[in-house]
């Protein structure tokens, strides 16, 4: 039929999304006993998973992967009843993970998911109204003029919030250790250490030029390691 090529399309990716998944299920089944044995580099190779979270909440990036590939999903759903209502739960799981866990290594982060999900339910919301019968173009503008608004208040606030805790931590050390070691012979050893002590370790390795990175050391760090 016309529509073979299209299934078999849909297949393969279907099978790249599924082969994904299950190795970040791996990846998250195996992070803490290949943590404790202090692999470096299997830490290395799933910094992708890993980096952005608190090593107390890993799980998480599985579940952040896993959410999407689901709300993908909804629109395939028979009628917009279910559409809305299957959206709508995996965001309100979702808030209440981000509430539970804070899983972002940074605070910023962890408030800007929740706005962003939080924007994402009333967004399902209307367009499950919009999705019934009955309504009009002039009410869909002002619903949509609605959502635009909350959309631009909610980045203006992680603007604002951005700059103002930047201007709070102008004159405070960011870095409670700086580590000097070597990129090329320690590097995977340096995720290592970034991802065991958190935001207030800062690599040596990580830094792109040396002015960036006596910057780094002269006026962030409270502490250097050689």
């Amino acid at each position: 039929s016309n529509y073979s090529i299209m299934v078999v399309i849909a297949g393969v990716l279907l099978s790249l999304t599924v082969l994904f998944l299950s190795a970040c299920a791996y990846g998250v089944y195996s992070f803490p006993r290949r943590l404790q044995r202090g692999e470096a580099s299997f830490v290395d190779a799933c910094a992708f998973q890993f980096d952005k979270c608190r090593p107390d909440a890993f799980g998480y990036s599985l579940f952040f992967v896993v959410r999407n590939a689901l709300v993908s999903v909804c629109p395939t759903l028979p009628n917009p009843f279910l559409q809305t209502f299957a959206a709508l739960l995996l965001y309100m799981i979702s808030l209440t993970a981000l509430f539970a866990w804070h899983p972002w290594r940074s605070g910023l982060a962890t408030k800007a998911d929740i706005a962003s999900t939080q924007c994402m339910m009333l967004l399902t919301v209307f367009g499950g109204c919009f999705a019934s019968a009955g309504i009009t173009s002039h009410a869909i503008n002002v619903s949509a003029a609605f959502v635009a608004v909350c959309w631009g208040c909610v980045v203006l606030g992680v603007m604002l919030y951005a700059v103002a805790n930047m201007l709070s931590n102008w004159r405070r050390r960011r870095f409670e250790w700086y580590i000097s070691c070597s990129a090329h012979s320690t590097g995977a050893l340096a995720r290592l250490i970034k991802l065991r002590g958190g935001p207030g370790v800062c690599i040596g390795a990580c830094a792109s030029d040396a002015e960036f990175m006596f910057d780094t050391l002269g006026g962030c760090s409270a502490n250097c390691l050689l």
